[in-house]
């Protein structure tokens, strides 16, 4: 199965690639900047959850995504809203538009209504993928 994960430049992303590929499962990972590393069976493609480019052309054939991406501290261009909020909403567009069946979203321990403007963003998140 081709599988896209965004956040694949990561800590988690880079071993969830690893095991994708081990257990013969094609590969796709989302890179905003120049391709990270290399692997066999890994196709990069250029696009940002936060904006919504690159997400299409990434999906299109893939059986499932992965979507680790997140931030723990905001800075300029990526908040908490942009990047777990609206950037859920437009992999879960760009994966609904290519027909992708199968989502892993990976949020965090006490996510939900919270001060925490990191928690209570992360809950928004997972409401849009439980919709």
């Amino acid at each position: 199965m081709r599988v896209v994960v965004t956040g694949a430049s990561g800590f988690i992303g880079k071993a969830l690639v690893t095991e994708l590929l081990r257990r013969g499962h094609e590969v796709t990972g989302l890179a905003r900047g120049p391709v990270p590393y290399a692997a066999d069976g890994l196709r990069w493609v250029q696009g940002d959850v936060v904006t919504g480019a690159g997400l299409s052309p990434a999906m299109a054939g893939a059986g499932a995504v992965a979507h680790l991406v997140g931030i723990i501290r905001e800075r300029r261009g990526a908040s908490f809203q942009a990047v777990h909020v609206d950037g859920t909403r437009n992999v879960l567009g760009a994966a609904t538009a290519s027909g992708v069946r199968r989502l892993v979203h990976m949020s965090a321990l006490g996510a939900g209504p919270s001060a925490s403007r990191y928690l209570s963003s992360k809950g928004e998140a997972e409401e849009l993928v439980r919709a």
